[in-house]
Parts: structure tokens; C-alpha cells; sequence
């Protein structure tokens, strides 16, 4: 008896072979994104001008021209909001920005100084976090 059962044993093993788990794909955390908006043209000097970037706004309260005649700002303020960025496209060059105000580095006037010919503001979105600054888990419906 004991002979078959180990016969039994041996042929009911050999025929349950384990399946190999396929592995989940790892979950990654989503990657933050970036919202630009573009400001040129006729709309560039304009007052008032509010513009969206992702969820928050930037408010322009002033255009910087070099003398009374000229009609292309060299210069501009604005409220900007946290984690708002710019660059400026002036002439052939470009300037990265932070801050609420900015003028051309070359000055007001001179063979340097270009008019202001696109700013471009982004705003980087973090993905969400949980309390404790971990990512959120990501949920996926199969």
C-alpha cells in the first residue's frame, strides 16, 4: 500500500506543475507636468492682462517702455504666483525669470537691448502626495 501511495504521490506531483507567477508591472508614481502659456504679440503692453498657467493666475500690473514713443516693452511686473516661471525672448536671446518684475539685463536703450518678443510662463504640478510626502498609490482597474 505504501508503494502506491508513493506512486500516486509521485504522479500527482508530476502532473501539478506551479505556475509561474507573472509579475505585476511596477507601479510607478505619476510624473509632474508642466503647464506654459505664451503672451506675444498685440498682447504684449496690453492692460489689464490676467493669464491662466494650470491652476493659478499671473496678473500683469505694468509694461516697462523705453521712452514715450515706443509702443514694445523692454520690461514688464506682474503678480506671479509660487513655482511660476518665464522665459523672455527678446531680440535673438533668452531670459529665464522668478520674480515679480523683470527688465531687459542690457538696460533700457542701446544696441544690446531688444524689445520684448514672447514670454513664456510655466508652471510645474507635483503629483499628488499622501501626509507623509509619499506619492499616492495608483489605482488600476483590470
Amino acid at each position: 500500500m505504501r508503494i502506491t501511495a508513493a506512486i500516486i504521490s509521485s504522479v500527482l506531483l508530476a502532473c501539478v506543475r506551479p505556475v509561474a507567477a507573472t509579475p505585476e508591472p511596477a507601479a510607478r508614481a505619476p510624473a509632474a507636468t508642466a503647464s506654459c502659456v505664451v503672451v506675444e504679440g498685440d498682447r504684449l503692453g496690453q492692460l489689464p492682462l490676467t493669464i491662466r498657467v494650470g491652476d493659478v493666475f499671473v496678473r500683469f500690473a505694468e509694461w516697462t517702455l523705453p521712452d514715450a514713443l515706443a509702443t514694445k516693452p523692454v520690461g514688464f511686473a506682474a503678480e506671479l504666483p509660487a513655482g511660476v516661471t518665464f522665459t523672455v525672448r527678446a531680440g535673438d536671446e533668452d531670459f529665464t525669470g522668478t520674480g515679480a518684475r523683470w527688465l531687459n539685463p542690457w538696460g533700457v536703450d542701446g544696441p544690446r537691448v531688444h524689445p520684448i518678443g514672447r514670454i513664456t510662463f510655466c508652471r510645474r504640478s507635483s503629483p499628488p502626495q499622501l501626509a507623509l510626502g509619499l506619492p499616492a498609490p495608483r489605482v488600476s482597474l483590470r
